[in-house]
């Protein structure tokens, strides 16, 4: 996998989640997780050594909808993330 396509394949899931989700199609290497909530607000965020397969607990934070951003290297990506 090259850095251009590093992060095409990222997924979430289970999406819906409601206290761990696990992020998939990383590289390995550090990567910085930003979840927020529809204003904008950042309510997680991690920078860090991560694997193919990433687990993130999400149950402190409140029902809703929620945009999962993933940096990796030059790359990056949004997707949309439920709470339930």
């Amino acid at each position: 996998r090259t850095s251009i396509d590093a992060l095409e394949e990222l997924d979430a899931f289970p999406n819906p989640a409601s206290d761990q989700m696990t992020i998939s199609g990383l590289s390995d290497g550090s990567a910085t997780i930003v979840i927020m909530d529809i204003r904008g607000k950042i309510v997680f965020e991690s920078t860090g050594k991560v694997t193919q397969l990433h687990n993130i607990n999400i149950s402190s934070l409140d029902n809703g909808v929620y945009f999962l951003q993933v940096t990796q290297g030059d790359q990056k990506r949004s997707m949309k993330l439920i709470k339930n």
